[in-house]
């Protein structure tokens, strides 16, 4: 068969094949043997890895997500062996055609992964921005990401259930090792043990508490969880002068300053307990 190119035809072929070449994504321009590299020399994959996606509205994915350098690798169920993710620290145009003219850059710290949006079209003005720019927490390490959901979960939607469970998969993720997983965890425990309360299952919002007094020494993380205690152990027995012992360590702690973990209110601790 023969095919007949015309002038129009070849134009309408040469256009089509610079959009193609133009939209590619990057990990066609990255090239696939540093893809190959990448998973070579790391032995993070699918399985293992200890990166979480996030979407849009926080919520955890099937993604996982491998860092090399300053390339990361994205894992999902649709594919499970890796696809090249993105650069870090590089500004680069969307690959769609809604993103064409839009500038994007990966930001990665270590328990994070925030995609930066230049808002403005920027189609004459190289790669500078003068709009707006958005952050989206894109990934996190499996413990925030878990308590990220949690929390969305526990007070946005209103299921304190759910997001109590999410809580406790970020607790058993977190390894605990420094101050600073050890003050995250504290914090984990005093959301759960809140939560807890208000669906009245007072007696493991104490128990919840207690672990987080005992993870961190910090002003807040006291005062909210001697407050928890002292409000769940009055709901159970009603002994008041159990609560006002409690209670007033919470409000020594943070002289009735909310900043400062107290939440039990001003006027009903004095009515009770001065």
């Amino acid at each position: 068969m023969k095919i007949n190119l015309t002038k129009s035809n070849l134009y309408f072929f040469s256009i089509i094949y610079i959009l193609i070449n133009f939209f590619l994504p990057e990990m066609t321009k990255a090239g696939l043997d540093d893809l190959f590299k990448s998973q070579k020399s790391s032995n993070c994959n699918f399985q293992n890895s200890k990166f979480i996606g996030l979407n849009m509205f926080g919520s955890v994915t099937d993604e996982r997500f491998c860092f090399n350098g300053n390339k990361f690798i994205q894992y999902s169920n649709l594919f499970p062996n890796g696809n090249f993710g993105g650069t870090l620290n590089k500004r680069v145009r969307g690959n769609n055609y809604a993103d064409r003219n839009k500038i994007f850059e990966y930001k990665y710290d270590g328990d994070y992964l925030h995609l930066y949006k230049c808002t403005a079209d920027t189609n004459f003005i190289g790669d500078k921005c003068f709009g707006p720019v958005t952050r989206t927490l894109r990934a996190a390490t499996d413990y925030i990401a878990y308590r990220n959901n949690g929390e969305i979960v526990m007070w946005d939607k209103g299921d304190r259930e759910g997001g109590i469970n999410l809580m406790i998969q970020s607790i058993n993720l977190n390894p605990e090792k420094t101050k600073e997983q050890k003050d995250f965890q504290a914090t984990t425990y005093s959301q759960a043990a809140y939560a807890l309360m208000d669906i009245k299952n007072y007696q493991r919002a104490i128990k919840f508490s207690n672990t987080a007094l005992s993870l961190s020494n910090r002003t807040y993380i006291q005062a909210r969880n001697h407050g928890i205690i002292a409000l769940s152990q009055y709901f159970s027995d009603k002994d008041s002068d159990k609560f006002c012992r409690t209670a007033g360590k919470a409000a020594r702690l943070s002289n009735f300053e909310e900043s400062k973990g107290w939440f039990l209110g001003t006027n009903f601790y004095k009515k009770k307990c001065l």
